[in-house]
């Protein structure tokens, strides 16, 4: 006896285990490219930092220069008091000394300046050459108040747009779509297997019927793993967002005690900069010498130095503040299609049928 026969075999699958592998990809899908995007604004907020640094070394060498001007003026009217036997060698000294660091501290703000300027290109990916031809604009960095940024707004912000909330929040929908992939794996797929065969040279005509009974258990232990592993997404993301909302509590509070600083020295610069017109005045008048408008122009590079340093520190806690949100915090470049949006809550999962 003999059979020859031609079979083709057609699964007929339980409605639902395809769309629970398609959810679960698409879901690892947008997980990967949030991933990218976390990389891009690690890529921005890096060339944020360079860009204050590079503020932060002109501005340095700037003040420097000042101070130096000032401390030559001073150093040539000490030595001519010296020689009238008006001043103390000492003195002179000490000033010479002064205005010798002064030097050093320009030449090495100047290093500085080349320096981060290197770094501002590398974070460009763009050559030394190009970027010493950019005209940049510092005044982009500003000086929000604290009270311009909105609690309320911050924290939305954050919990719709920080791309790590948001990959957690893919990877737990790829869990759940792979816990319902794996009880709907409870019910048998169907095999048919229509065709022909020739038996000892008779046509005969086959339909086959093939399917699993799972008799001893019903897919308990990937449905089990499933649902630990969603559990095990679920409570990462309520730790990230507890995370989250508690660097942006931080971020807040130390950009509002930096900026008080920085109120504080700006008075402080207020009144030192009125000092300095006055005492300019008493000058034009005769009344002070120009050694004490040299002393008091010297007091006021200080104090700018002191506003300076407290600037700084509002620039990089404002930083900071963007990034506890992942988001600049300019309302031209406000997301508009999260808004109104609402976030799936992982602690509250979905019906396992």
């Amino acid at each position: 006896p003999w059979t020859l026969g031609l079979l083709f075999g057609i699964t007929l699958e339980v409605p639902g285990k395809g769309e629970a592998r398609i959810n679960q990809a698409e879901a690892l899908s947008q997980g990967a490219r949030l991933g990218i995007a976390e990389q891009a604004w690690q890529v921005r907020a890096f060339l944020r930092q360079r860009f204050v640094d590079l503020y932060g070394a002109i501005s340095t060498h700037e003040l420097n220069a000042v101070e130096l001007e000032i401390l030559e003026d001073n150093v040539t009217l000490l030595e001519k008091h010296h020689k009238a036997g008006e001043a103390g060698r000492f003195e002179t000294s000490a000033a010479r000394l002064r205005r010798h660091q002064a030097k050093l501290a320009l030449d090495e703000a100047l290093g500085n300046i080349a320096t981060m300027r290197a770094a501002l290109a590398a974070a460009l990916g763009l050559p030394v050459e190009t970027v010493d031809g950019i005209t940049l604009d510092f005044a982009a960095l500003g000086l929000r108040p604290p009270s311009s940024l909105d609690g309320a707004g911050l924290r939305q912000a954050a919990l719709f747009n920080r791309l790590d909330l948001r990959r957690g929040l893919a990877e737990y929908e790829a869990s759940e779509a792979s816990l319902r992939g794996e009880i709907k794996n409870q019910y048998p797929d169907f095999n048919l297997s229509p065709g022909h065969i020739w038996d000892q040279g008779d046509l005969v005509w086959n339909l086959g019927v093939v399917f699993l009974l799972p008799f001893l258990n019903v897919n308990e232990g990937p449905i089990a793993e499933a649902r630990a592993n969603r559990e095990l997404e679920a409570t990462r993301f309520t730790a990230l967002q507890a995370q989250v909302l508690g660097d942006l509590s931080q971020a807040r509070a130390d950009y509002a005690g930096v900026y008080r600083s920085l109120m504080t020295a700006k008075s402080l610069l207020q009144e030192q900069e009125d000092q300095v017109k006055g005492m300019e005045k008493q000058f034009a008048l005769g009344i002070a010498d120009r050694l004490s408008l040299d002393n008091a122009r010297l007091e006021l590079v200080a104090v700018q130095r002191a506003y300076f340093h407290a600037q700084m520190k509002v620039y990089s806690a404002f930083g900071r503040l963007e990034d506890a949100v992942q988001r600049p915090l300019d309302e031209s470049a406000l997301i508009p299609d999260l808004a109104g949006k609402e976030l799936p809550d992982p602690n509250m999962p979905q019906d396992d049928k």
